[in-house]
């Protein structure tokens, strides 16, 4: 089973609001990116109406929301916070565009039902190796505050400080949950573990090293099928020169009809060592 991956990362202030922006707008040249699926991107909520074509639309939305609320940001508030979501690379091979789109409304519903009017834009990005999707969300919470007169009242101010570790750690399980009941073969990543949150930042360094992973196991794989084959010849061949051997051989191509992994190496040592002569020789 995959896991399901969920990162989030403060954007402290209007210039790394910004400068998240370009990335996820594709305004800035990128190495990583393949411009040919760069259409295959999609913007797939956008409630504020942000200019999509600037870097500082995003900015200037959240900015105009706050003051709609009248709200002040302080120098020390977050003004926005980041989420990326996406799977495993394993999940995504030999999809179709539908499955990946599908997948990517889910988590869309996901986030609207724990964050709500915080959602400001959530795009999906297509053209990098595994898709994912960014969310940026605004800080605001309205709570009652209490005014130098004693009067209390309802007002909007930032708070990113309630998405705290608890609170993520409690989301991390309820996204593997509701994607398991979208019928998504997702799990959690080991709750308790000493493991600590990685944010949105380490997320391509994380997907890089996964991606590496997994093309370096479907390698072995493919390794250990030629193996097990190897395996199952020699056996027929030591049964043919010697049928006092046949006991053994079943053995030991039974175990040629399970092997999964075993020394890297082994496939190159039989090799070299001749596995490929006649039962004659033997």
């Amino acid at each position: 089973m995959s896991y399901a991956i969920l990162r989030t990362s403060k954007l402290k202030d209007k210039s790394k609001t910004t400068s998240a922006a370009e990335h996820n707008f594709r305004i800035r040249n990128q190495g990583n990116i393949d411009q040919s699926k760069s259409g295959e991107n999609r913007l797939l909520f956008n409630p504020l109406n942000v200019d999509v074509s600037k870097a500082g639309g995003l900015t200037q939305a959240i900015t105009s929301k706050y003051e709609d609320l009248e709200i002040k940001v302080r120098a020390n508030a977050v003004f926005a916070q980041e989420f990326v979501i996406t799977a495993s690379p394993e999940f995504f091979e030999n999809k179709e565009k539908g499955f990946i789109d599908t997948w990517a409304d889910a988590q869309l519903e996901f986030m609207k039902q724990n964050f709500g009017d915080n959602v400001v834009i959530c795009m999906q990005h297509n053209d990098e190796r595994t898709p994912h999707l960014h969310f940026v969300l605004s800080t605001e919470e309205k709570r009652e505050r209490t005014h130098k007169s004693g009067s209390k009242k309802m007002a909007f101010g930032l708070n990113a400080r309630r998405w705290n570790p608890a609170f993520l750690k409690d989301l991390h399980t309820k996204h593997a949950e509701f994607n398991q009941s979208k019928g998504y073969d997702l799990k959690r990543g080991l709750e308790g573990s000493t493991a600590t949150h990685r944010p949105v930042k380490e997320f391509y360094r994380d997907m890089e090293r996964l991606e590496a992973e997994a093309g370096e196991a479907r390698t072995w794989k493919g390794k250990a099928g030629k193996l097990s084959k190897m395996v199952a010849t020699l056996a027929d061949w030591l049964a043919e020169a010697n049928p006092e051997l046949s006991d053994a051989t079943d053995r030991l191509k039974a175990k040629a009809s399970v092997m999964s992994g075993g020394n890297p190496h082994a496939p190159e040592e039989m090799e070299k060592k001749g596995a490929g002569r006649s039962p004659q020789k033997l």
